[in-house]
């Protein structure tokens, strides 16, 4: 019975440490910023990581090194967005200066070099120079192989088939290939535009690029009559 407890003891220990280096909320590491005296405000989004965070995250930095400042900001508390490897999975879209003075770094999720549509944090620099706020949609934990079954002619012959049994014709433009999170699961895809005139359509598509099913599409030209109604959602682009 004592060799059973000791056992059952070592056992306990084991685990209890392969947690705290993994870290009790992070990939690889636990989410200090929930704790952290800096943050003023935080908030999670669905997928259990960091939305809104908003305090004193960094001291004041010149314009030439908030990119870097930002970076190690995502890499001291990449447990939190559970990501494994910041430099790689955030990319600089655009810098932005506001009448304010503040700058706003747009970062784009990528993995293993692809997009990840509706992946994107902004980094909000004060005049002085300081990361005050971090907000935007990061999609953790994905785990695919990008290696594609479909080619992007295939794909392409794949969305005009589509279009055309319920809408008509519509001329393709360049298909990219993405990672494409939707109701749960991580696609390989190819997101492509057709383009038709009569009728008026710019059809957004994703393509399995493993199956090739059609797992989006949305035409998005809008028509006049629609914008009696007026609200606000949150798009597959993670766009407001």
């Amino acid at each position: 019975m004592k060799h059973l407890l000791r056992l059952c003891l070592l056992s306990a220990l084991v685990a209890t440490t392969a947690s705290a280096q993994r870290g009790a909320d992070g990939y690889v590491g636990p989410n200090m910023l929930r704790t952290s005296d800096a943050v003023e405000i935080y908030r999670d989004n669905k997928n259990g990581v960091p939305a809104f965070v908003e305090g004193e995250l960094s001291s004041p930095a010149k314009a030439a090194d908030q990119i870097a400042t930002a970076m190690a900001f995502f890499e001291e508390n990449k447990g939190a967005w559970r990501m494994v490897n910041p430099t790689e999975e955030l990319v600089v879209k655009r810098i932005d200066e506001d009448d304010l003075g503040m700058r706003h770094i747009r970062f784009t999720q990528e993995y293993q070099g692809l997009r990840v549509i509706g992946g994107e944090l902004i980094a909000h620099f004060t005049k002085r120079g300081v990361l005050r706020t971090v907000n935007g949609n990061f999609e953790p934990d994905i785990d695919l192989d990008i290696t594609t079954k479909f080619s992007i002619d295939q794909a392409t012959e794949i969305a005009r088939t589509d279009l055309k049994s319920f809408f008509g014709e519509g001329a393709p433009d360049a298909p990219e290939l993405v990672v494409f999170p939707w109701e749960g699961n991580d696609y390989l895809a190819w997101r492509l535009f057709l383009m038709s005139d009569t009728p008026m359509g710019r059809w957004e598509y994703f393509v399995d690029a493993k199956t090739g099913e059609v797992i989006y599409k949305a035409n998005r030209i809008m028509d006049a009559e629609q914008t009696a109604e007026i609200g606000t959602g949150v798009g597959v682009m993670g766009d407001t």
